[in-house]
């Protein structure tokens, strides 16, 4: 027993559940069909006992939690999926999250790699004891550092392709409905999931909907705005009144699902491509319509490099522009 789980025992201590566990895990013997994400944790920790053993309890626990932490995002990703149901277009998706919050939401690609890191040792480990068959799902997914991290645009024309008949109807009716709000607002997709009825103004002279806080903080103060319908985004609004109730507050899930479907069906050019990209084709547009910098910070929800005086373009203004470079 000490050689299979790696650690001494004092003479008489009773072999424990764990132990057992340990053991049936180290022989190849655990349930292979059953081993789900959410159990797959614990026959890590039994198959790695060894790496351990000098370890302190606190020291444990601080090498344990990462790694719980790593299951836990991609479970809130992709589902409690068997280990063997594993596929590359999961892991791409759990790359496509971590690229989306380290350009957005100030994480590091340290952080983003190493949670990709203990997620491919744990796969790693029971594929090689369990015998599972699993292919490399998690290589080369590291992020690099600085401006290289930078998410892709996707041109006009691929918009249009995401936006073609059929492209996008294997997607659930809210998810799509969101990309289409995208299109024309570049809304961030956190931003579009808490919309609701109080904050989508159909029948105002100029529909818009506005961005504020509810139950969630803004990404900066600066994300506070009124941005106008124009297009796609209308019209999926039009069919949406009351916003898209199955990602309130399940922003992650709606882009892991998006980007997985993006990635299964070819739609993304490039692995630094992703549901994100749309926001970016945005921004790119504004720019190429020589729109003038503070119109195009309120409309991203970005800080002004410069003093702002006044109240600002009206809904009106905004509106004549986004119809200008509007592309549906």
């Amino acid at each position: 027993l000490e050689e299979l789980v790696g650690e001494k025992r004092a003479p008489g201590k009773a072999v424990t559940d764990t132990d057992r566990q340990a053991v049936t895990a180290l022989a190849g013997l655990a349930a292979q069909p059953d081993l789900s994400l959410s159990t797959a944790i614990d026959q890590f920790y039994s198959l790695t006992r060894d790496r351990r053993r000098l370890k302190s309890t606190d020291q444990i626990r601080r090498w344990k939690a990462p790694r719980l932490k790593a299951v836990n995002n991609l479970i809130k990703l992709v589902g409690d999926k068997r280990v063997a149901d594993l596929t590359r277009a999961d892991a791409l998706a759990l790359r496509a999250f971590w690229v989306d919050r380290v350009t957005d939401e100030g994480y590091t690609p340290n952080s983003a790699n190493k949670d990709i890191g203990h997620l491919a040792q744990l796969v790693g480990t029971l594929n090689d004891a369990l015998e599972l068959g699993l292919p490399s799902i998690f290589e080369k997914l590291r992020l690099n550092d600085g401006k290289r991290n930078r998410r892709a645009a996707f041109t006009i024309q691929q918009v249009k392709g995401l936006l073609a008949p059929g492209a996008l109807d294997g997607l659930n009716e809210e998810a799509r409905g969101i990309v289409h709000v995208m299109v024309e607002t570049g809304m961030r997709p956190i931003e579009i999931c808490w919309l609701d009825a109080d904050h989508i103004h159909l029948k105002h002279e100029v529909p818009h909907v506005r961005v504020r806080p509810q139950e969630h903080e803004l990404k900066t103060p600066y994300s506070e705005r009124d941005i106008p319908l124009v297009g796609i985004s209308l019209e999926a609004l039009k069919k949406a009144p009351a916003g898209f109730p199955k990602y309130r507050d399940k922003s992650a899930t709606l882009s892991a699902t998006v980007n997985k479907y993006l990635v299964e069906h070819k739609l993304l050019p490039t692995e630094k491509h992703s549901l994100y990209s749309i926001r970016h084709t945005f921004k790119d547009r504004l720019v190429a319509a020589d729109i003038q910098d503070r119109l195009q910070d309120e409309l991203m929800g970005h800080k002004s490099p410069r003093p702002v005086y006044g109240e600002g373009p009206s809904l009106k203004q905004k509106q004549d522009w986004l119809i200008k470079i509007s592309i549906t």
